[in-house]
């Protein structure tokens, strides 16, 4: 038995290589159990991260706010121990440990933080005209926000992030217009023989005064800095933050100027209709006056409306002109004293500001041409004009006839650039002269409607008083009359036998 037992025994043979494959698959089973525990707790973790904060305040009402939430959610697991297996309670869980992240605090400082970042980049920049004193108002509700969690200073518990806006950069060309409208004018009077006109206008002593007390004023240090701003740019070639201001009123310093009827027109008129003779004016040839007599004698005709006369040359429905030869500066010259051609702008349109008169080319025989202030972009100049590439700068010679506008800009809101020329005229055709004085007879007519209208409105208001005052009339055959007014308020004669 014991042989058979013994042999039994020794004739086991234990399997090592499946308890080894058995062992092998244990440990995997625990490596993959151990590492979904670890997966599981790093994902709680990030659960559990609180969202960014910036401020002093930010930190100290979302540490109360997370403690207020942990507790929360300790109670929450505490009561559902299966929360991590039950759907609805997971989602419910989630929202706990979302509110950490997402949350008015957190929010309100990530607004604020943004607006900040931009309002000190703005502080930072020296090109975008604003001035530090104008970012005061934003850096008060900064500091608000920063103390009381609300930009408007409450401390009542609300919360309003800071919110940022930039300020409006200085608005010279504005402000210019607005001191205008405050300084003193004169008023000076003269006639046509057809209209009184009275002027008011600024004296250059008024103007001075002007540009002094601005320069003086709660603006002063303003002005200073719109000066060396330009000047720095090339695009201010005035030497002083005086001149500029100058200069600017200069550009918006329009005459204001009234009218009325001549009294000794009106009376002329109302002679003029009273007789049997024929009244009708002439018809005058007012192109050979303005502009061709005085080119044949003088060699320069001068007109207050260069705008329209090239309307009648081109297009006047237009407000633009074609180019016509080659345009050149009115007083800079090239190294070599020969006059400086502006190329590459025949045949485009430009827009004309203003000019004051035509003459005999000096350099082209039988050419006339135009002393015209035109309006284009930048990159209409040549590039030689500029000190820089992007053609930001000026040349100093050239300031004397460019300068960048303080009224005319593009489509994007970019100044373009005035340019004193002379550019020539082509040839005045019987179509130019006959559409010039077409213009000129009808602001005639116009003014001759306008005298009527008024000498009949004077005539109804002298009939009015006379009904009134119960004046009698004698006429020259001798008989009498008096004005009543009738049925419909309007004066009529009444004679009295």
């Amino acid at each position: 038995m014991e042989e058979f037992g013994t042999t039994k025994g020794l004739a086991y043979v234990h399997n090592w290589d499946a308890q080894a494959n058995r062992t092998m698959s244990l440990f995997e089973a625990d490596q993959k159990m151990a590492a979904q525990t670890k997966a599981e707790a790093e994902k709680l973790a990030d659960d559990f991260t609180l969202g960014k904060v910036y401020t002093d305040r930010g930190r100290q009402k979302l540490g109360e706010f997370s403690n207020e939430t942990f507790a929360k959610i300790g109670k929450f697991a505490a009561k559902n121990k299966n929360w991590q297996y039950d759907p609805v309670l997971r989602g419910q869980m989630k929202m706990l440990t979302n509110s950490l992240r997402d949350n008015s605090i957190v929010s309100a400082e990530e607004t604020s933080e943004l607006s900040r970042q931009q309002m000190a980049k703005d502080m930072a920049n020296p090109d975008n005209g604003l001035d530090q004193e104008a970012f005061e108002p934003m850096k008060e509700n900064l500091r608000n926000y920063q103390l009381t969690g609300n930009q408007t200073g409450k401390i009542d518990g609300t919360i309003e992030p800071f919110t940022y806006f930039a300020p409006k950069p200085f608005d010279a060309n504005q402000k210019a217009q607005e001191i205008l409208k405050l300084t003193e004018t004169k008023t000076s009077f003269f006639s046509d023989g057809i209209y009184n006109y009275s002027t008011q206008t600024r004296s250059p002593e008024a103007l001075h005064s002007a540009a002094t007390n601005a320069l003086a004023g709660p603006d002063g240090k303003r002005w200073q800095r719109e000066f060396e701003r330009g000047k720095a740019k090339g695009i201010i070639g005035d030497p002083d933050a005086h001149s500029m201001l100058l200069r600017m009123f200069k550009n918006y310093n329009g005459d204001v100027i009234t009218k009325e009827i001549n009294p000794f027109a009106l009376e002329n008129y109302k002679n003029q209709n009273n007789s049997n003779g024929d009244t009708e004016d002439a018809i005058v040839n007012v192109f050979d006056e303005h502009i061709k007599y005085p080119l044949l004698t003088d060699g320069i005709a001068h007109t207050q409306d260069m705008n329209k006369l090239f309307n009648t040359i081109y297009d006047k429905d237009k407000p633009t002109m074609v180019v016509n030869g080659y345009p050149r500066l009115k007083s800079v010259m090239t190294p070599g004293g020969k006059y400086n051609i502006i190329k590459g702008l025949e045949g485009r349109n430009v827009k004309v500001m203003y000019g004051n008169e035509i003459r005999k080319s000096r350099a082209y025989p039988g050419v006339y041409e135009a002393q015209v202030t035109m309006v284009v972009d930048r990159n209409a100049l040549p590039s030689y004009y500029f000190q820089d590439e992007d053609k930001t700068k000026l040349k100093p010679e050239y300031t004397k006839d460019i300068r960048q506008s303080a009224r005319e800009k593009d489509l994007n809101d970019n100044p373009l650039y005035e340019v004193d020329t002379y550019m020539d005229v082509p040839k005045f055709t019987a179509e130019t002269q006959m559409r010039y004085n077409a213009d000129y007879m009808e602001k005639k007519n116009n003014m001759k409607v306008a005298i009527a209208n008024a000498a009949a409105d004077v005539n109804r208001r002298r009939a009015l008083s006379a009904a009134e005052q119960g004046t009698v009339f004698t006429n020259k055959k001798g008989e009498k009359y008096r004005f009543v007014i009738n049925a419909f308020g309007d004066p009529e004669t009444q004679y009295i036998k």
